[in-house]
């Protein structure tokens, strides 16, 4: 998708922030499984939801809002 997406704006910069925030995202994959099992730390668990959340949030907001109104004009 990303490359008929930069050929179509003439530019990739919107595909490398989708990358970007993809591999923002897998960053966060690997600490969730710890931040789940300390029920202890409610605080910590807190901090790290909510920034993942609002990671996620805005890349869906991104995608949405950006990408897919124009593959919908391609296809």
């Amino acid at each position: 998708m990303f490359p008929i997406l930069a050929g179509f704006l003439h530019t990739d910069r919107p595909t490398r922030e989708m990358l970007y925030e993809h591999q923002g995202i897998r960053k966060f994959l690997p600490q969730l499984e710890d931040s789940l099992a300390d029920t202890a730390d409610n605080r910590a668990w807190e901090r790290f939801s909510l920034d993942l959340i609002h990671l996620l949030e805005h890349h869906i907001e991104h995608e949405e809002d950006g990408l897919y109104l124009v593959f919908e004009r391609l296809f």
